[in-house]
Formats: structure tokens, sequence, C-alpha cells
């Protein structure tokens, strides 16, 4: 490993960290908080979405760095890395859910969900398949963190 790209191994870890750590403080502690305090679910809805939206973000900045790090540091090598696999597959994951499901889904959230009604299905099916990408992310996230890099 060239000196000049000694110091990426622990940046790399650190910014996957600091990403898989949202991911988990986000989905699994700051947004059911925001349903069992707040007394409107509307708006304990509304500080969810936001919050998936400012980790979405943040997780895919965090992709494009350790990516374009790895790049850097190991060429077309990086590709064949499980971590940097883990990442990408975290990152196409987070793509879909933020660019493709949480845009229909504040559609159907602006329109009103009536109980019952067809919207409130469809929010509730996506809401169900947002929710699967957000554990499996968190998930693959966790594995990333642990996986040895030993020539793989």
């Amino acid at each position: 490993m060239p000196a000049r790209a000694a110091w990426w191994p622990p940046a790399e870890r650190v910014l996957l960290a600091l990403w898989v750590g949202a991911v988990w403080a986000i989905g699994f502690i700051a947004a059911p908080a925001a349903f069992a305090v707040l007394d409107d679910r509307r708006l304990a809805g509304e500080l969810a979405s936001h919050l998936f939206a400012t980790t979405a973000r943040m997780g895919l900045a965090a992709a494009a760095l350790i990516l374009a790090g790895a790049l850097w540091r190991d060429g077309r090598r990086a590709l064949a890395r499980r971590r940097i696999r883990l990442v990408l597959l975290m990152a196409g994951l987070v793509a879909v859910g933020h660019f493709g499901l949480a845009p229909v889904m504040e559609g159907l959230r602006a329109g009103g969900l009536e109980p019952g009604s067809a919207e409130a299905v469809r929010f509730g099916r996506l809401h169900g398949i947002a929710s699967a990408l957000h554990v499996a992310t968190a998930v693959l996230g966790l594995w990333a963190l642990v996986v040895e890099e030993s020539g793989k």
C-alpha cells in the first residue's frame, strides 16, 4: 500500500461507522420515539420522513466518499473488496428508498390518508417495503463494519 494512502482504511471505517450508526439511531431509536412522544401522528411522520431523508443523503455521500477513496487507493481492485460491494449494495437500497419510494409516499401523505382508503393501503405497502430496505441496509452495514478485508 502506498504511504500516501495509509490513512485511508481507518478513514473508510469511520465514514462507514458514522453512516451505519445513523441508520440504526434514526430507524430504531429516533423515528419510533417520535411516534411514541408526539400525539400528532402526522407530525411524527413528517419528522421521521425528514430524519430518514437526511440520513439517506448522508449515507449516499458517505458511500460516494468511501468508493472514491477506495478507487483512489486500490484502483479497480477496490471493486473486488467485500466491504466495497456491501457499501455499493447499501447505497443502492438507500437510493431506491430515497428516490423511488419516498417521493411516492410523500405524495400520498400530502393528498391525505383516510384510514382504509386505497391511498392508505398503498402507503402502508410502500412503508413496509421502505422499512424492509432500511432494515436490510442496517444489517448490511453491520456486516460491512465487521468484515475482514484480508485480501477480499
